[in-house]
């Protein structure tokens, strides 16, 4: 690939000349873990997805914090949307309704990932 043009949105402004590295195939997420949850179950469910998702925006600042410049920038974005009220909500939403937390997650992304590429 020696000599190969790529042309893209870069996430970081600028130019730069490195070797490229594509991504393996993205993870396949199981998301028919069962049935819906017992309405006994509900509650700790969305308990433990808030947790995660706080988890989630903690590390991605504590990374923003130690990075400099565009990258530092990027992470900080990124922790913003994990704890972003909109898809936040729509998780917590189908979570009460029954759906398992990882359910819920790639529904609330897959609802947000239709309307933006409308």
């Amino acid at each position: 690939m020696a000599g190969t043009v790529l042309h893209g949105v870069p996430v970081v402004a600028g130019v730069q000349y490195a070797p490229v590295i594509r991504p393996g195939k993205p993870p396949e997420i199981d998301d028919s873990s069962g049935p819906d949850l017992d309405e006994g179950d509900r509650e700790a469910e969305g308990q433990r997805f808030k947790e995660a998702a706080a988890t989630v925006a903690e590390r991605l600042r504590d990374r923003a914090a130690h990075a400099t410049g565009s990258a530092s920038e990027v992470l900080a974005a990124t922790a913003t949307l994990a704890q972003d009220r909109g898809w936040l909500g729509v998780a917590e939403k189908r979570i009460k309704a029954g759906a398992p937390a990882v359910s819920a997650v790639n529904a609330a992304i897959e609802q947000f990932v239709e309307m933006f590429t409308k």
